[in-house]
């Protein structure tokens, strides 16, 4: 049996994520990662009032590689639909979203004003954008859906954007647009193809670990540190691998964590799923941040010279599973998840908050 978990029980203190922000629908700080929030099934009804009658996916939001509306695939119907008929540009003009959105790449950017984070974030942003500005093997806009709590704000803010935006005082959108693509905190970056198809809805990680724009368009990566990108966690049934005093086999423990990253991915691809099912994730950097607190509330201990230590986070249920054996190993991993999928290990639940 698994068990649920007390709003209070807190898992994760992401503390390098995010600062303290006020209380605002929709734009909800990451400053602590609780259980209960990663639990807690948000309702997230779509743009049906917006686009049209579009269906939305049975989450209420945009399915990995598939649109909500699959009949629907022309960039002329979807971007108005999603984003309204005109947007913001620089100077306060308008545009057509279809003209202004054809044939380009499109980051969606939730952000405020007031939010450290986004502040610290937004000029990364920006010195991508510049760098692959008229760049046609690059062709990318960015639309700036805005969390702030007036227009003087989002004035301000937005003027030091080189980009798009959804119109302010479209509020109703706004709102649509943070419970169509699940936000649960900013800043919080999506990527979609010029189908508006989902490219990486969690692209933040990839933008900050890639100044040169080499990755482009930042699709998600198999296998991320968790103190670098800990994106979908909260939602997604997480393997995580803790190697942070495993110098020697750090090659050999990546090999094969990948590996089976690689394996599940070739498997939902092969059946149709369009969501990833799994995360994989690595912890390598000793002291504070998420791996330090993930080992005190899954009761790991202290990181051992040459011990690597595996875990398998359900945060969406509320809970963990340790991997018993000391032999990480690509087979180990495997036989974890999917003894864990066939329902034959329980869930524990974590510590609580120190």
């Amino acid at each position: 049996k698994t068990k649920k978990i007390s709003r209070e029980t807190s898992l994760l203190r992401a503390t390098t994520h995010a600062t303290p922000v006020p209380p605002f629908p929709g734009r909800t700080s990451r400053v602590t990662i609780t259980l209960a929030s990663l639990a807690r099934r948000i309702s997230r009804p779509a743009l049906d009032a917006l686009s049209h009658g579009a269906p939305s996916s049975p989450r209420g939001i945009c399915n990995s590689g598939t649109h909500p509306n699959r009949h629907l695939r022309g960039m002329a119907s979807w971007a108005p639909a999603l984003f309204g008929d005109t947007l913001v540009a620089e100077g306060g003009s308008e545009v057509k979203t279809e003209d202004a959105l054809k044939d380009k790449i499109v980051g969606v950017y939730f952000s405020a004003h007031w939010c450290g984070p986004c502040r610290q974030f937004t000029p990364k942003l920006i010195e991508a954008y510049d760098k692959m500005l008229g760049d046609p093997a690059k062709p990318f806009e960015v639309i700036f859906v805005s969390g702030d709590t007036d227009e003087a704000g989002f004035k301000e803010y937005f003027g030091s954007m080189p980009w798009l935006a959804v119109p302010f005082d479209d509020e109703k959108r706004r709102d649509a647009l943070n419970e169509y693509f699940g936000v649960q905190g900013i800043p919080h970056f999506v990527m979609l193809t010029p189908e508006l198809k989902m490219i990486n809805p969690n692209a933040r990680g990839s933008v900050m670990s890639d100044p040169a724009c080499e990755e482009f368009p930042w699709r998600p990566s198999l296998v991320t540190d968790v103190d670098e990108d800990c994106e979908g966690v909260n939602e997604t049934t997480t393997v995580v691998l803790l190697m942070e005093e495993c110098g020697d086999d750090w090659d050999d423990l990546t090999a094969a964590i990948t590996a089976v990253a690689k394996d599940v991915k070739d498997a939902e691809e092969a059946r149709g799923e369009d969501e990833r099912s799994t995360l994989f994730m690595t912890v390598t950097e000793t002291g504070g941040g998420i791996g330090a607190q993930l080992r005190k509330l899954c009761g790991l201990g202290r990181a051992a010279s040459g011990v690597p230590q595996l875990v398998l986070l359900d945060l969406g249920v509320g809970g963990y599973v340790k991997l018993e054996s000391k032999a990480v190993t690509k087979d180990a991993i495997a036989t974890l998840l999917a003894d864990y999928r066939a329902g034959k290990l329980e869930l524990q639940s974590p510590n609580a908050a120190r």
